[in-house]
């Protein structure tokens, strides 16, 4: 996923997070006129019927106590003592591809290729396995093969890239000899969050308008809806309900053909097979969520507002899976501007076969997408960088035994 580009620089500056939840803090049903004064109804976000009891969960994981002085635990899988960074994208200062616009998401290959998706610049990059830069494509636009707000990126096969945009669509690029063209553009009745790619299906997160409640819909490569599952922000309120499931994140681990799905909001990860059976759901017990309390204008139309976030509540904002079966969950904190703290990134390792899972701690950056051999995260501060550092623990999957 997929929110750098809210993430970063509103975390560090004085209107944090409202970027981030910009949809929140105004949020209305479609088609209304903007909203007169606004009374609060005491209804606070997220509510008890939408935290599942302990006993039904596969686990509940705490964050350690001294996670806030960003110690980290060592963990086998991901980031051990003596993994070392091989390789660093983007400067200060520099010509037009050696600086980057803005991280938003990233994708690599098979063969190590790295497929950086620009928001900033609306386009797609690509380097080499050591961070050398090969080409890029895309651009801003309307036409085809350009972007309007591109959210997410997926690599269906060695050949097709894949990019989830705002203005609901998924546009599919084919490799041809030393280019990528433009395959197909697949329309959706809604805006995409994220989406992931497994068995040649698209698994693309994201609510339609109305009283619809599934928020994970799958899609053949050429198009074709297969089904839609999982469930929405449970409300009696759509304002609400389509405020608190939108900005979802998703992604799918092939080992275990599971797909894992969570709120930015509410502090359950929940599995799913690829059929859309619910599998297993764990819960991040210190999870402090941003309040957002239900109001009505003048005219009695419902809408949500956000309250004015505070340090130490949390947003999920990362889903990976490891090339084991393994879920990386990343949750940030709002950090105390008055002391000059930046935030920092609460990491969980979760087995996608069973739930089960742990805290690894609240030193990594945010982590895009791993291999066997390396993890690859980005960061838009100071300014925007993707890192590539080298795994050097045994693909081994403790967390499933």
């Amino acid at each position: 996923m997929k929110l750098t580009n809210s993430i970063n620089a509103l975390l560090w500056h004085a209107g944090i997070i409202l970027l981030l939840l910009s949809s929140l803090a105004a949020c209305r049903n479609p088609g209304q006129a903007p909203p007169g004064p606004q009374v609060a109804r005491g209804i606070i976000h997220p509510t008890p019927e939408n935290i599942p009891d302990d006993a039904d969960l596969a686990d509940v994981i705490r964050i350690a106590p001294n996670a806030s002085k960003g110690e980290t635990a060592t963990h086998p899988l991901v980031l051990a003592p003596s993994n070392r960074e091989v390789a660093t994208i983007g400067v200060d200062e520099g010509g037009r591809y050696d600086m980057i616009g803005r991280v938003q998401d990233i994708a690599v290959d098979e063969t190590g290729q790295i497929y950086l998706l620009d928001s900033r610049y609306n386009e797609v990059r690509v380097y080499s396995r050591d961070g050398a830069f090969v080409q890029a494509f895309g651009g801003p636009g309307q036409g085809p093969g350009e972007f309007q707000a591109p959210r997410a990126l997926a690599i269906a096969s060695e050949d097709l890239i894949l990019v989830a945009e705002q203005f609901h669509s998924i546009k599919v690029f084919e490799k041809q000899k030393d280019t990528f063209v433009l395959r197909k553009t697949i329309g959706l009745d809604f805006a995409p969050n994220d989406l992931c790619i497994m068995n040649d299906l698209i698994y693309v997160h994201g609510l339609k308008e109305g009283n619809e409640r599934a928020t994970i819909h799958v899609f053949t490569l050429s198009g074709e809806h297969e089904l839609s599952f999982g469930e929405s922000y449970k409300s009696a309120n759509p304002s609400v309900r389509y405020a608190l499931s939108r900005g979802g994140l998703i992604t799918c681990n092939a080992r275990a053909q599971v797909i894992a799905t969570m709120s930015q909001h509410v502090p359950i990860l929940t599995g799913y097979t690829t059929e859309g059976v619910l599998k297993w759901q764990t819960r991040f017990a210190d999870f402090n969520p941003l309040l957002i309390e239900e109001v009505v204008d003048d005219h009695g139309r419902p809408g949500v507002q956000q309250h004015v976030p505070k340090p130490g509540e949390h947003v999920a904002v990362q889903l990976t899976s490891s090339t084991e079966e393994e879920i990386i969950a990343q949750v940030v904190e709002i950090p105390d501007r008055e002391k000059n703290k930046r935030p920092f990134f609460h990491t969980f390792a979760v087995s996608a076969h069973n739930g089960r899972g742990t805290y690894i701690g609240a030193a990594y950056p945010l982590i895009y997408t791993l291999s066997s051999d390396h993890f690859y995260t980005g960061s838009n501060l100071p300014f925007p960088q993707v890192k590539i550092y080298a795994r050097t623990a045994p693909p081994t999957n403790l967390l499933a035994q």
